[in-house]
């Protein structure tokens, strides 16, 4: 009889995105990131679900910066 236990096998963690196998960076979790490939996409999704942009240089008043309801455009 084997000794061997199948239930014990060693997998490479996998993209949350596209289930693609992948090796995060050190100190990364693989459970709250995405692979190399998908990471644009994804942040490209987030930034838009977001309405994320660049923070105009008029926005910014001295080292504050002003509510983007008042921003001028």
């Amino acid at each position: 009889m084997s000794r061997k236990n199948l239930t014990l096998a060693l997998s490479m963690p996998t993209c949350r995105h596209c289930g693609r196998a992948w090796r995060p960076a050190e100190g990364v979790s693989a459970a709250k990131a995405y692979c190399s490939q998908c990471s644009g996409e994804r942040r490209a999704a987030a930034a838009a679900a977001f309405d994320l942009r660049p923070i105009p240089r008029s926005a910014v008043v001295g080292d504050r910066v002003v509510p983007r309801a008042r921003w001028k455009a």
